[in-house]
């Protein structure tokens, strides 16, 4: 690293590479993505067991958390958490995510193809997403 380089990075800090994709999915990536219930899902007051599940199957995952909403909406998910042993972020970000919970993997990309439940409270939309960026 050159002395530029060197002097960018300390004022800036370390470039990141996706840097919309992880304000998107709370500060996970896609490709490790297990889980992602949307706001309105989370909205909603049901538990969704396919999450617990999850949870119980691998401890090498971390629940990422929409800080913007309130603490009730996933206080059962957070309980979960920690007695599985999963740990968690609550991410307070400044732009506006439509996912309320995502659970990823730590280390490894997962092996799945659609992270998401779409359900009759499922509303996703990656247009209206990226325009609001």
């Amino acid at each position: 690293m050159n002395v530029y380089e060197h002097i960018l990075q300390q004022i800036y800090g370390k470039p990141q590479l996706l840097i919309d994709e992880k304000r998107l999915f709370l500060n996970a990536i896609y490709e490790r993505v297990v889980i992602a219930i949307t706001t309105e899902q989370l909205n909603s007051g049901k538990i969704y067991k396919v999450l617990l599940e999850e949870m119980e199957k691998d401890n090498d995952l971390r629940l990422w958390i929409n800080g913007s909403k309130p603490y009730n909406q996933y206080a059962y998910y957070v309980q979960t958490a920690i007695k599985l042993g999963v740990s968690f972020t609550v991410v307070h970000s400044k732009r506006a995510s439509p996912f309320g919970l995502v659970l990823a993997t730590v280390s490894v990309p997962s092996n799945v193809s659609n992270p998401f439940i779409e359900d009759h409270h499922f509303h996703f939309d990656a247009e209206d997403v990226l325009e609001a960026s």
